[in-house]
């Protein structure tokens, strides 16, 4: 059979964000391509709220590998200077992203 993967996140709400699939996707293709496992295309987060500590187990449909790569290249691009940054689809997401200075946002 195939590896399920599953990921922890504490919240303050039960929510799950594209960042956890391509997160789950990246590890999928780590461990894939560390022993030859195969590691289905769905995964779960599960949840804990932060204020209560109830817990929701949401399912997620993991990327594609050839999506992934092609982020790999565009963050190259841009971290390279060859391609602008695009604004985030979400206001917030540019004020705590890791590589805001490298953006110039």
């Amino acid at each position: 059979g195939s590896i399920h993967l599953l990921e922890f996140k504490p919240r303050r709400r039960h929510r799950v964000y594209p960042a956890d699939s391509l997160e789950l996707s990246a590890q999928r293709l780590a461990v894939q391509d560390d022993d030859g496992r195969q590691v289905a295309d769905d995964g779960y987060v599960l949840t804990e709220n932060e204020r209560d500590g109830s817990r929701l187990l949401h399912q997620v449909r993991l990327l594609p590998e050839d999506t992934l790569l092609r982020l790999r290249y565009r963050r190259e691009m841009i971290l390279g200077g060859r391609v602008p940054p695009r604004d985030a689809s979400a206001p917030g997401l540019c004020k705590g992203c890791a590589y805001r200075v490298e953006c110039k946002k």
